[in-house]
């Protein structure tokens, strides 16, 4: 359990109470990201969700990423706005106040004069402009609050010269990279996220995303995987309602130590009627390669090894295990499915890019058809 007392700053419990964000997000003093169950505000305003994140690129692997998709309020039903879902609480910051009142009466003359702004907080929304010092004092921890310039500058330069932030700068799939192409995400999970393909063998080639960046899906936490296997679920039955199969796959013939690689899975629909038929192409030009498909219990666990090549059809699975001797092309399964669907001309991505504008198209008529299998809405 977490121990929660003399954590927080009073000046920002004021401001989340005052404002009653949607959502809260927060740097978790105690370096583990945990989520709160949502709690009710004053005032009938819509309830809050808060989330603490730990320091990036932490050691113990703890969550400081977070995705969502947010609905803006100028276009959200209200009802569906203040509706109030099982397991909501009471607000937190009505016990936060009661709790350091005393507290932060005692330290008040003491904190005010390491930092007169906040002797002065009639800057803050809804304060009042003959509220005394005593009353509007942040908190007893005033090195979390007070902006120390050389401090931030070597946490900045520290950050920048992380080698995982020169990894991932560049990255197309990390959320991070102000550079990614947002119009082709179109679902965002606690894990993962779903995007169209750039240059797609169909318009119905799908990418399923782990948010955290690393090489392969089986560097990824359980719970990443867990997410996945959901979204497969998904897709699957929202390709069975058109009378396709889904097709899957992961070339991981990386090393896990090659961190310039963020894992994805590969989904396209296929007619239902050539399924089998792809297959049979897949364990033929395997077998050309020297590399062997064996079959695998979907419900086993985890993918573990280091390079391999994953292919799932409707609900069955195969894995082979790449020894490092042996060398597939990174298009193999690209060229495998756009041979059997007699597009053979889009076995390179590059080769069948699309504008912005035909992209925004594809991705919306495939959204709206696959909102109705999207567990995140439900």
């Amino acid at each position: 359990m977490l121990e929660m007392d003399f954590v927080g700053i009073a000046s920002v419990a004021r401001a989340a109470a005052h404002l009653t964000p949607r959502y809260h997000f927060a740097a978790s003093p105690m370096h583990v990201a945990f989520e709160m169950a949502p709690y009710k505000n004053d005032n009938n305003r819509p309830m809050t969700r808060f989330v603490a994140l730990a320091d990036a690129f932490n050691k113990k692997k703890q969550k400081y990423v977070y995705a969502l998709s947010a609905t803006p309020l100028r276009i959200m039903n209200p009802a569906e706005l203040f509706h109030v879902p099982e397991g909501v609480k009471e607000s937190p910051l009505t016990y936060w106040h009661a709790a350091n009142r005393t507290k932060e009466k005692k330290n008040a003359s003491r904190w005010n004069e390491l930092d007169p702004l906040r002797a002065d907080s009639s800057w803050m929304p809804g304060s009042n402009e003959n509220s005394t010092a005593s009353k509007r004092n942040p908190t007893d921890h005033p090195d979390q609050t007070r902006y120390n310039p050389k401090r931030h500058r070597r946490a900045s330069l520290k950050c920048r010269q992380h080698p995982m932030m020169n990894r991932m700068q560049g990255c197309w799939f990390c959320l991070s990279n102000p550079e990614v192409e947002q119009h082709l995400i179109f679902s965002v999970g606690e894990e993962a996220y779903l995007a169209m393909a750039k240059g797609g063998i169909t318009n119905e080639h799908i990418l399923i995303i782990p948010i955290d960046h690393g090489p392969s899906i089986s560097s990824v936490n359980p719970s990443v995987w867990t997410e996945i296997t959901k979204y497969l679920a998904s897709l699957s039955t929202c390709f069975k309602s058109e009378g396709n199969a889904m097709l899957a796959w992961e070339s991981a013939f990386k090393k896990n130590s090659d961190a310039r690689v963020h894992a994805h899975l590969q989904i396209v629909a296929v007619p239902e009627s050539i399924a089998d038929e792809i297959g049979q192409r897949f364990q033929r030009e395997s077998e050309k390669m020297g590399i062997s498909l064996e079959k695998r219990d979907p419900d086993s666990k985890p993918i573990t090894e280091a390079t391999y090549f994953f292919l799932r059809i409707r609900e069955t699975e195969w894995l082979a295990t790449i020894s490092p001797h042996v060398h597939v092309p990174l298009q193999f399964a690209r060229q495998v499915v756009s041979d059997a669907l007699g597009t053979p001309e889009r076995e390179d991505w590059k080769s069948c890019t699309n504008t912005k504008e035909e992209e925004e198209q594809i991705v919306a008529q495939f959204a709206e058809l696959f909102s109705d299998y999207d567990f995140n809405r439900t």
